[in-house]
């Protein structure tokens, strides 16, 4: 009699449990199946027959991020909405994130457990800087053909732009001493500002080639 009660005890506590189980299951997923370092992951995902008027049910989702070699990159802890959704952001921008792979998300609700496994790249290190190089390296060429262009332009402009001064006398282009005067040759000030703005434009050029330099150095030191 003992036997077929305790049977029957067991029998009621195992299908209670399966009962519960079966009723619940945790799901989740994320925005996207691959991620990059520094870019937030968002999760969300649903406690089915979630019951809030349950005070043994009051628990918090804990969760955990795994990278491929094992190790824990991060845990959080966050409630559930009424409905049994929920909903949280994880930042990929730390120290731990390091390497490239599988990474699995971890959620546990009570004795419910989900997992999500979602692909993680980290840049190669100095690629931001190799990309400021590239788009500084771009800059200069712009630069450069406008130079080309304003050069162009100050060649035909400068033709004819040397005057003789008194006491000497233009030959083929040359200022000439006669022999009565002195040599005082004078430029127009077309002349003057025809010289100027290639040479600051030069300038400019040189400045961002150094600037270059200075990143390919920095992002090889790295």
């Amino acid at each position: 009699m003992k036997i077929a009660i305790l049977l029957v005890i067991s029998a009621l506590i195992l299908s209670q449990g399966y009962g519960m189980a079966y009723g619940e299951k945790l799901t989740l997923s994320t925005d996207s199946s691959s991620y990059e370092k520094g870019t937030t992951i968002e999760v969300s995902g649903l406690i089915s027959d979630y019951d809030t008027s349950d005070p043994l049910k009051a628990y918090q989702i804990t969760l955990r991020v795994v990278d491929p070699k094992n190790n824990i990159v991060t845990v959080s802890q966050f409630d559930p909405n009424d409905d049994g959704t929920f909903s949280t952001s994880i930042n990929s921008d730390g120290p731990t994130w390091k390497f490239d792979g599988d990474y699995v998300i971890m959620l546990n609700y009570g004795d419910l457990k989900g997992t999500y496994t979602f692909a993680f790249s980290v840049p190669a290190p100095g690629s931001e800087i190799i990309d400021e190089v590239v788009d500084v390296a771009e800059g200069v060429v712009d630069v450069a053909e406008e130079v080309v262009d304003v050069a162009e332009g100050v060649v035909e402009e400068v033709s004819g732009a040397l005057q003789c001064g008194p006491g000497t006398t233009e030959d083929s282009g040359i200022c000439i001493i006669d022999k009565s005067g002195s040599f005082n040759p004078q430029v127009e000030e077309g002349t003057f500002y025809a010289m100027i703005i290639p040479t600051a434009i030069a300038f400019g050029i040189g400045m961002a080639v150094l600037v270059a330099l200075a990143l390919i150095a920095r992002a090889h030191r790295k």
